[in-house]
């Protein structure tokens, strides 16, 4: 069984890139929390890693694509906290 997590949190803390650079140019931030679109799903995210993308994107070599997510941590560990309404199909 699908618990969420109620009620969510209004702010998410992230990791921004504020400019191209060593990790001491990583900063943590708190961010509105994202509302997901309707066929998506919102995860908290209870760990996540650095990958390879993730270190080009930080050094400037890999700029992240126009309809994706300027925060690192493509992988990661998480719980489901929301599902958008035509949600239908993913893996738990």
């Amino acid at each position: 069984m699908l618990h969420l997590i109620e009620p969510l949190p209004k702010t998410m803390l992230a990791i921004e890139i504020i400019e191209s650079g060593r990790p001491e140019k990583l900063n943590p931030t708190q961010l509105p929390l994202i509302k997901p679109p309707k066929s998506h799903l919102l995860v908290k995210v209870a760990a996540a890693s650095v990958n390879r993308p993730d270190v080009f994107q930080r050094t400037g070599v890999y700029p992240p694509p126009s309809d994706a997510s300027p925060i690192p941590g493509l992988e990661i560990a998480s719980q489901v906290a929301n599902i958008g309404k035509k949600a239908i199909k993913f893996v738990l």
